[in-house]
């Protein structure tokens, strides 16, 4: 079961007479949906955003194919769409790099930006902080399982979990390196507003403090850190389905300035020494298991697909040309690559959704497997 898989997801476009759905803004530069929108913009196909129903249209700059609202509809969008106006869309994504607008915006957004992160199904408020915080998690996950595995196929029996310390470090360095649209030195300019950050997990959350382990000079240092009532509040809406909250522990990255807490991103992780996110308890079981046996991958955003199965078998898994789904797990056993996906919902959408993306595993040539796991 994808929690915030593309069934509820904020972002959803009628092409023609067919549906394509997002978590984030960022996967419609996905090569494989590029090819759709370059091949939609010759046909000058019919788009709409399902938000309201409201027309679009399609753009390019060099090779590169975005969305774009007419001047006169851009009004007509849901407050909740990241194509409304009244979304601040602060950061941009060119190249696997993420470019600011600019620091005073990254710190300024609040409740009146919104986005979905991977784990909310309700119609939540969320911060495009917490948007840039999932892509920059997305990316350093995959980076790090690339890192552990260099050079070797994915078929091969030595694939290894990466361990949460190298996750970290590479979400680290994403972040130092984000890019200012000025061309300043972000960190730069981080730093000399008087802000710093911290990033690790937490153990505990209390009415006002949680409880964490930094990585500090090659150990995990324990450490008590106060939250304001309201930020934590917050926070903890990305690790809560319906009206159930995933306990932790939690990846979490904070900001502050000072002493205070400015900004603080959740998201849920299988307590082990390796990073491996989670969308709900059950699967946080299932994950851990598979991952006592075997090299697994969970992929929070569609974004990293491509770059953990490496050339040789991204292009069996993208060869329908459909968009691609987002499975709960790949799971490399050394002799394939099986695709598990947990189903813990019976509404009649839901169940459609599940059948089409059952549709496109089970059409999948060799190495690829479909397994499923039915939650009881």
């Amino acid at each position: 079961m994808s929690i915030g898989d593309d069934l509820l997801n904020q972002i959803k476009i009628k092409i023609d007479s067919k549906l394509f759905s997002f978590q984030v803004k960022e996967e419609i530069y996905n090569p494989v949906f590029q090819k759709i929108l370059k091949e939609a913009k010759r046909n000058n196909s019919e788009i709409y955003c399902q938000c309201n129903n409201v027309k679009m249209q399609i753009k390019n700059l060099k090779d590169k194919f975005y969305l774009s609202s007419y001047p006169n509809r851009k009004k007509q969008h849901s407050e909740f769409c990241s194509f409304s106006e009244k979304v601040d869309n602060f950061y941009t994504r060119e190249n696997n790099q993420f470019i600011l607008e600019n620091l005073n915006l990254f710190l300024a957004s609040n409740s009146n930006s919104k986005i979905r992160t991977g784990l909310n199904r309700e119609n939540r408020k969320y911060t495009q902080f917490s948007g840039l915080i999932l892509n920059l998690l997305d990316s350093a996950y995959s980076q790090a399982f690339n890192i552990k595995n260099k050079g070797k196929d994915r078929l091969s029996k030595d694939l290894k979990n990466p361990e949460f310390e190298l996750f970290l470090k590479a979400f680290v360095k994403n972040f130092i390196n984000l890019k200012l649209k000025s061309g300043y030195d972000f960190y730069k300019n981080f730093k000399e507003k008087g802000l710093s950050f911290k990033t690790g997990k937490v153990y505990k959350i209390g009415d006002n403090f949680i409880k964490t382990k930094t990585f500090f000079k090659g150990e995990f240092i324990t450490e008590n850190i106060k939250i304001k009532e309201e930020i934590l509040k917050n926070s903890l809406k990305n690790v809560q389905i319906f009206d159930k909250f995933i306990s932790p522990p939690y990846f979490f990255f904070l900001v502050k300035k000072k002493r205070t807490v400015q900004k603080l991103f959740l998201y849920p992780v299988v307590d082990s020494k390796y990073f491996l996110p989670v969308e709900s308890e059950f699967e946080r079981e299932k994950i851990k298991k598979f991952s006592e046996k075997y090299c697994v991958y969970k992929p929070v955003l569609i974004n990293s697909i491509n770059s953990v199965l490496t050339k040789k078998y991204s292009l069996i898994y993208n060869k329908s040309n459909s968009v691609i789904p987002r499975p709960d797990l790949f799971v490399f056993t050394g002799e394939e690559i099986v695709i598990v996906e947990i189903f813990g919902m019976d509404n009649d959408k839901y169940l459609e959704r599940a059948k089409e993306k059952e549709e496109f595993y089970k059409n999948l040539e060799k190495p690829f497997r479909y397994g499923k796991l039915v939650k009881r």
